[in-house]
């Protein structure tokens, strides 16, 4: 028996289900394959599913044939998976969404409002650029960027819930700012994220007070992207010569300009 799915990706869910199916019809193989349409290629949802069998001895991966039975059932399942809910993906698959990155587009436009879904985008870019110049890991600084910002759209009370829990310290500060934090929560929490280098920089990006290369970059980036509407050449020249000096220069515009607007209050 063959059994498919969108698979776009696949679901720790549609792994139970698919275990099940084989215990109750008593089979003694199952096998699955990809059918259909999804946001991933074919060959690389095929990767995915190859990877949550592996554990299974008695469920196989085919991509010949036409299915016997569709599961069809967990479509919302696998869009919360897109949407960043990476813990539900099928066990063994979480690392990969993180490393292929095809998902972090979605990841954005779900959790972020149309605007801030573009400077994430344009945040992504500019890091990655900052990367490459100072021989640092890309991916690390693009993932960085497209999931600085996404609990910007999160209530000051579901912050303030948050904080109360994980980082109380913080609700003295301006709510402007709980979103560095409470993304890494998110990160954490829902899409099982801990890669250090990453969380690090998201947690300092609003105000620059991080100690890593990474941290800096993405505070540049943060307030240079091109999506920001202003030039920023110079900051971005002195960011490929000196990040320190970069993000000192940055920090005394913004409190220039925090200054004039008070000012004009």
């Amino acid at each position: 028996m063959k059994i498919g799915a969108s698979f776009d990706p696949v679901t720790e869910s549609e792994i139970c289900a698919l275990k099940k199916m084989y215990r109750e019809k008593k089979l003694k193989d199952l096998y699955v394959g990809v059918s259909g349409e999804g946001v991933l290629s074919l060959s690389k949802r095929e990767k995915l599913l190859k990877r949550a069998l592996l554990p299974y001895r008695h469920l196989h991966f085919s991509s010949e044939g036409r299915c016997d039975i569709l599961l069809d059932s967990f479509f919302e399942e696998e869009k919360k998976v897109r949407e960043g809910s990476f813990r539900k993906a099928a066990y063994g698959t979480q690392k990969i969404l993180f490393e292929e990155g095809d998902y972090l587009a979605a990841v954005a436009e779900a959790r972020c409002s149309k605007h801030r879904a573009i400077h994430s985008v344009g945040v992504a870019e500019t890091a990655k650029m900052l990367a490459h110049h100072w021989h640092l890991n890309e991916d690390i600084a693009y993932r960085a960027g497209m999931l600085h910002d996404i609990t910007k759209g999160m209530s000051d009370e579901d912050g303030r819930k948050i904080l109360s829990v994980w980082k109380p310290e913080w609700l003295s500060i301006s709510p402007k700012i709980w979103h560095s934090y409470t993304a890494v929560i998110y990160l954490k929490q829902e899409a099982g994220l801990y890669d250090h280098r990453i969380l690090n920089a998201i947690e300092h990006h609003t105000i620059g007070d991080g100690g890593s290369m990474y941290d800096d970059i993405l505070y540049i980036a943060d307030k240079t992207e091109p999506n920001r509407g202003y030039d920023s050449s110079a900051e971005l020249k002195l960011a490929c010569n000196d990040l320190k000096a970069a993000v000192k220069m940055i920090k005394k515009e913004a409190e220039e300009y925090r200054k004039k607007e008070n000012a004009n209050v």
